[in-house]
């Protein structure tokens, strides 16, 4: 698995944006969640008010729920176990995925709806925007499927990949099976192999795959390449405009690159387009960090711990709290000390009794900053 640092001198790896991608946790009885989106596979375009059902492997249900209009969905309170995730949305070939729940939550997973081929060919539109998908052979794409489940379900990174390469040499300019495999070999630590994969499927597309520029941007950003980032992470924003993912990178490579207002924004519009989603909140209080906003932060603080009381970052956001508390103390009774002797000054000395006009007090009028997160591995 990845290393992931917090934001502070040290960049955010992008959870949401990797697709299998987990955290450990040490709690192997705690409740966990899984989240992702729901996807049309031949645009990207993150599908509004599909209902996704949550199964035991043997079909019994667990829970539903239905997409947001950025296609994000998340199933909460969920324990160790293996589960199934299902999609039948009209118009669309019937989906299920498998998934596996160990002592951590499944964050990113992506299910990516094929149109049926009768309403592929009976419209306008539809064959416009599926004529990629519609090329591909039916072997690429049962390869392309078989490496989904090794990649998201098993988390058998060498078998997604052997089984991606075989899609791709089925079928050259399967640009998907290229981007999957990138992620595939990120989650190896292979990062060079990772790069050429992702770029491979930026340039086959043209630039409009949304999920490999994110994707791309993503790796970049781990290796500090910020300005690098910043550019694919821009026209992700402008390719997929209903994609938080594109707004989250970008924010966090102009956090890296140290344009704390622009990446504010960058960050609130992640926020506004998925708001349930608990790194975004850690992204924003880092950027409040940098920018010594108590009020801000401490707002970015409770967010998280409403929608993640359980999660991987609460003790460091716990931490903060804690730090941030004591900050205020500190800044009350400095607060106390100036009104103190401002009195004093309007008699010409302090309270001590030496004059007013010698005290050496700093001005406290700004908020004193509060420590970087410390960095955390899984």
């Amino acid at each position: 698995m990845f290393v992931r640092q917090k934001l502070g001198l040290l960049l955010l790896l992008a959870a949401a944006a990797l697709p299998g991608y987990c955290r450990q946790n040490s709690h192997a009885d705690s409740l966990f969640s899984i989240d992702g989106s729901v996807r049309d596979i031949s645009d990207q375009h993150g599908m509004e008010n599909i209902r996704v059902d949550l199964k035991q492997p043997d079909g019994s249900p667990v829970s539903s729920t239905f997409t947001k209009d950025n296609g994000v969905f998340e199933f909460m309170g969920i324990a160790n176990g293996e589960y199934l995730l299902e999609v039948n949305a009209q118009d669309y070939e019937p989906l299920d995925q498998s998934v596996e729940i160990k002592n951590d939550g499944r964050r990113g997973v992506s299910l990516l709806l094929t149109r049926a081929l009768i309403l592929l060919n009976s419209n306008t539109r539809g064959a416009v925007i599926s004529a990629h998908q519609l090329s591909v052979p039916r072997k690429a794409q049962d390869e392309f499927n078989k490496g989904m489940n090794l990649l998201y379900a098993k988390t058998d990174y060498r078998g997604a990949i052997a089984q991606f390469q075989r899609a791709i040499k089925d079928f050259p300019t399967y640009y998907e099976a290229y981007a999957l495999e990138g992620t595939s070999y990120q989650s190896l630590g292979e990062m060079p192999s990772a790069e050429e994969a992702l770029r491979k499927a930026v340039d086959l597309s043209s630039g409009k795959y949304s999920e490999a520029l994110y994707l791309l941007s993503a790796l970049l950003l781990n290796a500090k390449r910020y300005q690098e980032a910043a550019t694919l992470a821009r026209k992700c924003v402008e390719v997929d405009t209903s994609s938080w993912q594109g707004p989250f990178e970008l924010a966090r490579a102009l956090f890296g690159l140290q344009q704390f207002d622009e990446a504010e924004k960058s960050a609130n519009l992640a926020r506004e387009k998925n708001p349930d989603y608990p790194d975004v909140h850690i992204l924003l209080a880092n950027i409040h960090i940098a920018r010594r906003d108590f009020p801000l932060l401490a707002a970015d603080l409770d967010a998280y711990l409403k929608i993640s009381p359980n999660g991987p970052d609460v003790d460091w956001v716990r931490q903060t709290q804690e730090r941030m508390q004591e900050a205020r103390k500190q800044q009350e009774e400095m607060d106390a000390r100036k009104n103190a002797r401002a009195k004093a000054h309007a008699g010409g000395q302090n309270q001590d009794g030496t004059d007013a006009s010698d005290s050496d007090e700093p001005d406290a009028s700004d908020l004193p900053p509060l420590p970087p997160p410390t960095p955390t591995n899984p």
